[in-house]
């Protein structure tokens, strides 16, 4: 098991959803045994789930993120590459059966939740809301009195009670320095290395020098 270290108090806000339902996405929270919003039927059809694809997951970090920064955006210099890299994200999770963990934006949340909903993906979409900001916590009901880091412990603890054993990640974004990859998706990477797994570079968006 993990530790967990405590310090502050903060209050956290998550979606809650009711049932496991193909595409549609549902709360973090509702596997948390920690959580006044677990539900033991969800989180035991999740963990059947997952064991049958042998602990296989993918993970889909800061989704449509770059849609707001001006260059990207419509109209933008790169707005076409952007545009080319999202339809093929999208094809990939619309042929993907593995669960996806779903990192989003704090800000944006339903609005992400309302797309993926509406790619009618035949995977099961495990929501995590993280807070906007540079540590991006998960933000959970049981890590409310929780550091950043201690938010991550606990996210790891979930992952692990429900049978998850290797991550795949996609999404945004990368960047290097020095040959090392940064950005969110490295970022939740390095905090769930414990489960091993990979970058895929096809399908995670890149950011040049100049172009951030």
């Amino acid at each position: 098991m993990f530790s967990v270290p405590k310090v502050g108090t903060k209050a956290h806000v998550t979606i809650n959803r009711s049932a496991v339902k193909v595409g549609r996405p549902i709360s973090i929270s509702l596997l948390d045994r920690n959580s006044s919003s677990y539900d033991s039927k969800v989180f035991s059809a999740l963990k059947k789930e997952i064991k049958n694809k042998k602990g296989e997951v993918l993970a889909l970090v800061h989704p449509r993120y770059s849609e707001l920064i001006r260059c990207y955006g419509p109209g933008g210099p790169y707005a076409s590459e952007y545009k080319a890299y999202q339809g093929k994200l999208e094809n990939f999770l619309k042929a993907s059966s593995r669960p996806i963990l779903c990192f989003l934006q704090e800000h944006r949340a339903r609005e992400l939740e309302n797309w993926l909903q509406g790619l009618k993906l035949k995977a099961t979409l495990i929501s995590i809301v993280i807070e906007d900001g540079p540590l991006i916590p998960p933000l959970l009901p049981s890590s409310q009195k929780l550091s950043a880091l201690g938010s991550w412990f606990r996210l790891a603890e979930i992952l692990e009670e429900i049978g998850v054993k290797n991550i795949s990640y996609v999404g945004e974004r990368v960047w290097k320095r020095n040959e090392k990859a940064e950005g969110c998706v490295a970022y939740v990477a390095d905090h769930l290395k414990m489960f091993g797994g990979s970058l895929i570079d096809e399908f995670i968006f890149h950011v040049l020098p100049g172009r951030e």
